[in-house]
């Protein structure tokens, strides 16, 4: 319920701004109440399901997790081609108002409440050392790596990050146990994840940017265009999760990921005349490898954790999605843009209309290929995941 006020009251902040600070406070709050609910939400599926139904209730959390993000880009496409910015933030308000009803009245209970200490120096250190990492990120899409803006707050980021385990590693009752990554599987987990989000998210940002400066098309046409990639990433999401409980995770994730190289391979070998049919087919496959690799990843990965680890295993996979997704972002803008200024610098004509798609191409080539390199690895560590069957216990509910 906190989760819940905080998510509206940042919905209606942002969608009343009248400056960039009142609407960066509404994100923040925003921000705050989606990073406290989707721990407990993993948390609570993990807690009451069987091991043996687990996939599929995780696939319907992935379903979520990841289907409304790969809808972003078509939906803010739509608002914006008919309405103003603020409709983004106001068409969310009657549904986190239904959200809170829904849960005032059916939600329940369902784990033991512990009462553990909070150490609060340490969500200090996590703020200031998480934040900094992602902020000096944040900043490299913009500016060059070594600017002060940049280095400064990355070397400060990952400094705090150090101190925040190393305390972490001293106090009884730690604010994230990081006895989690004492188990090969879940390190392993982690490791996919992390390849799996960095080309999601750095996907779901360049792609409206190419095919809006490229190829030329509206917003609201971009959306259109990504479409397919959405649904498609909705539609198999809840099913890889009812494949993991049928097969193993490598049967499940290695076939997504190689699926993930294939529309890499079709990325890079865009060009100014390619068709968008093309890019609608790439980036279905995409958005079905990832769809597909997810779900039994993340679950098997909580798997290989005892009940008793469950809260910091979510606590972990959410964080370092979230890190994984800001770093990709800003890292591969920063790949694209230097790309682009590379061809612009030794192009005879830097100023014609042509050069200037064929620079920003050649920098999506740039991050095209980092993409692939990066899911390359990916299919290499999944050769490596094992099952996870540490802990089959579970909450009795209405669902076993």
């Amino acid at each position: 319920m906190t989760a819940l006020g905080s998510f509206l009251v940042g919905s209606v902040i942002a969608a009343m701004s009248t400056t960039f600070t009142m609407l960066l406070i509404g994100r923040v709050l925003e921000a705050i109440g989606t990073g406290l609910i989707i721990p407990v939400l993993l948390n609570t599926v993990l807690t009451i399901y069987p091991e043996s139904k687990r996939g599929g209730a995780m696939g319907l959390v992935s379903l979520v997790m990841t289907f409304a993000p790969a809808l972003g880009p078509s939906v803010s496409g739509f608002i914006l081609g008919a309405l103003s910015w603020r409709w983004l933030f106001i068409l969310v308000i009657p549904f986190v108002i239904l959200a809170i009803i829904i849960s005032a009245i059916y939600l329940k209970n369902v784990t033991t409440i512990t009462r553990p200490k909070i150490d609060l120096f340490s969500i200090v250190l996590s703020t200031i050392g998480f934040g900094g990492v992602v902020y000096g990120f944040g900043n490299a899409g913009n500016v060059s790596w070594s600017n002060p803006q940049v280095y400064w707050p990355l070397i400060i980021g990952v400094i705090f990050v150090i101190l925040f385990i190393w305390r972490q590693l001293r106090l009884d009752e730690p604010v994230l146990d990081l006895s989690t990554f004492t188990f090969p599987t879940f390190v392993l987990s982690i490791l996919v994840l992390i390849a799996l989000m960095m080309v999601y998210y750095s996907m779901l940002s360049l792609l409206p940017v190419l095919l809006q400066n490229a190829f030329l098309v509206t917003a609201f046409t971009a959306g259109l265009i990504l479409l397919p990639g959405s649904a498609t990433n909705g539609i198999i999401a809840p099913i890889s999760g009812k494949l993991f409980d049928r097969f193993t995770a490598r049967a499940v994730i290695i076939p997504g990921l190689l699926s993930m190289i294939v529309a890499m391979i079709l990325f890079v070998r865009v060009s100014a005349t390619t068709g968008i049919a093309y890019i609608i087919i790439a980036h279905v496959l995409l958005m079905a490898g990832i769809a597909l690799a997810n779900t039994p990843n993340q679950t098997n990965g909580m798997n290989a954790l005892p009940l008793s680890l469950y809260p910091h295993g979510t606590a972990a996979f959410t964080t370092i999605q979230q890190i994984s997704c800001a770093i990709a972002t800003a890292l591969f803008f920063s790949i694209m843009s230097n790309g682009e200024k590379a061809y612009l610098r030794t192009a005879a004509d830097p100023k014609s209309h042509h050069t200037i798609v064929l620079a920003l191409i050649t920098g999506m080539h740039h991050a095209f290929y980092v993409g692939l390199a990066i899911s390359i690895l990916a299919v290499v560590v999944a050769l490596f995941i094992k099952e996870g069957h540490a802990n089959t216990e579970s909450v009795t509910s209405d669902n076993d």
